[in-house]
């Protein structure tokens, strides 16, 4: 069932309302303002005689505050009957709609690669501290070791030069000996 347009009795072609919500082509419309509007700036609704302007305020001669308010009295409408519109918009929705199930798709996919990623760093900042503490405790155990080699050296050290000192004693004993 399509609208009918009340002054031509036919199909809405290219539809367009007035501000009381009756509806016409947009031919018709034109037609009838043209013949009714007896100052040029008013017409009345062909349905319900209500009255309304047909002329728009220049907006940059008001302020800004009040642009918001001022609306054309005659808009342009899109109703099923109108189909190269009504499919215009709805492939529009749907490619829109398809594009953000690939990206809601791809937002998907890239958390799960941050949250694998973010999970395996964890683990390597893990091991990575528990290295640093072996490093730690090695470099400490190595100073140690580093103190009692020096402390060995030193001793074996003072061995060999009281051994020196024995063998050279021991050598002038024996040859007075002789």
């Amino acid at each position: 069932m399509s609208i009918q347009c009340t002054i031509c009795l036919s199909n809405l072609k290219h539809p367009v309302c007035i501000p009381c919500g009756h509806l016409y082509c947009s031919q018709c419309l034109t037609e009838h303002i043209s013949s009714s509007s007896e100052d040029g700036y008013n017409s009345t609704c062909p349905t319900c005689r209500a009255q309304f302007s047909i002329v728009s305020p220049e907006l940059t001669c008001l302020p800004k505050h009040i642009h918001r308010y001022i609306t054309p009295s005659i808009r342009r409408v899109y109703l099923d009957g109108d189909t190269s519109a009504v499919q215009q918009l709805q492939q529009k929705l749907a490619s829109s709609q398809t594009q953000m199930k690939r990206l809601q798709q791809e937002n998907e996919r890239l958390m799960e690669y941050c949250e694998k990623y973010q999970d395996e760093s964890e683990v390597h900042a893990e091991g990575e501290a528990q290295a640093n503490i072996e490093v730690e405790r090695l470099t400490r155990m190595l100073r140690q070791k580093s103190l009692e080699t020096q402390v060995v050296r030193k001793e074996a050290s003072e061995w060999k030069n009281k051994h020196d000192d024995l063998l050279s004693k021991s050598h002038t004993y024996v040859f007075f000996q002789i």
